[in-house]
């Protein structure tokens, strides 16, 4: 069993954050990247917001089927929308990775922006949590400061606990079946390259966290609750100083009391950057450089499939409501199926840049981000 570096109960800080809403006049949403829907006007809360609570935009519509999806745009400009998970109360929540906001779309399309505290500065991970909330990842990638596990309400109150080692950027998040919240996090050395500092961090609803060192250098970009009542989490290696060429990437296995295993190295350069359980009872994770979708057994067994465009590079990966793994391909413009025999079927979409967040709706649907083109999307496998 690998060494807890620390379990605290953390004083919390409360922000309540009013929210408005605004709506597009165009049936599909707004799809202008620089622009927030009708309705919506500027004020303290940013460009294209609504003052200095939240801001809203987009409309009412259906989502189309994968070769013509609805786009919803995101109120405050070049917001660049992440991660993205369904919510414990129907609607889609992601984060907004320039514009430092939480936004929450309904499944009709209205969006609605709500502003954390001064601290949020970077955050790469959301998800449903056990207590009918959503909790998301708060790093400070640029800085050796102390980064955020952070929980808000459907309502919109958010409350912030610090990450116990200073410099530790908590960057994937997951809901464990044990109750509690696990998330990833890494902290950067001094000379630029990842230290054994890496952690696997549990938080409980009520804030008290323990963090379990990860053995192996690089960063727990991916984390997902598995089948077998453990948390398992993509590894990618460490490219610092001294390492021109990125490591074998690893799969990862934590038990509820921080016993932490090496479930498979996977090739040098594979860099598995999410990972998600499947209806199969197996583990799924995107390869973004070796552009390659992985399936893991529980007992270890890895196979990996090609995505068929080259340099597709899968980045975000979710299980969908057909049954199988879907995925993006932020370098191809394209959102991609994958059945659990290992059959990939791939679809064209109206993304400026790929996008970095997929995650499955409460009405069989698919929704994902644009992060450059600033839209939610949504469509029908």
């Amino acid at each position: 069993m690998l060494r807890a570096v620390g379990v605290t109960a953390f004083a919390s800080v409360v922000v309540a954050i009013a929210a408005g809403c605004g709506r597009s006049s165009s049936p599909g949403g707004n799809t202008d990247p620089g622009a927030g829907g009708a309705g919506a006007s500027a004020g303290a809360g940013g460009d294209g917001g609504s003052g200095a609570g939240g801001s809203g935009g987009g409309s009412a519509g259906t989502c189309g089927p994968p070769d013509t999806p609805s786009q919803f745009a995101v109120p405050t400009r070049s917001a660049q929308p992440g991660p993205i998970a369904a919510g414990p109360d129907g609607n889609l929540w992601f984060t907004e990775l320039t514009a430092r906001k939480i936004g929450r779309i309904t499944p009709a399309g209205q969006i609605t922006e709500f502003s954390p505290p001064s601290a949020l500065t970077h955050s790469d991970g959301i998800v449903a949590g056990p207590d009918g909330n959503v909790w998301f990842t708060d790093s400070d990638i640029l800085a050796d400061r102390v980064g955020h596990i952070d929980r808000i309400t459907p309502t919109g109150e958010i409350t912030v606990f610090p990450a116990m080692l200073r410099g530790s950027s908590p960057i994937s998040i997951t809901a464990g079946p044990d109750g509690n919240l696990w998330f990833g996090a890494f902290a950067e050395g001094t000379n630029g390259s990842d230290t054994a500092r890496d952690t696997i961090g549990r938080i409980t609803p009520a804030g008290i966290a323990t963090e379990f060192v990860v053995p192996w250098l690089g960063r727990p970009y991916g984390i997902a609750a598995g089948p077998d009542g453990n948390i398992w989490f993509a590894h990618s290696p460490a490219r610092g100083a001294g390492q021109p060429q990125p490591g074998p990437g690893r799969i990862g296995r934590v038990a509820p009391d921080g016993t932490m295993t090496e479930v498979a190295v996977l090739a040098n350069g594979s860099e598995p950057v999410a990972i998600a359980a499947g209806a199969d009872g197996n583990l799924w994770f995107a390869e973004i450089d070796a552009n390659k979708i992985g399936r893991v057994t529980p007992d270890g067994a890895v196979t990996e499939f090609s995505v068929p465009t080259p340099g597709g590079s899968p980045s975000a990966i979710a299980a969908g409501p057909d049954g199988n793994i879907w995925f993006t391909e932020i370098g191809a413009n394209k959102i991609g199926s994958i059945t659990p025999s290992g059959v990939i079927t791939e679809f064209s979409v109206p993304t400026s840049d790929g996008s970095l967040g997929i995650a499955a709706g409460p009405d069989g649907t698919l929704w994902f981000t644009d992060t450059l083109g600033n839209t939610i999307d949504c469509m029908r496998p």
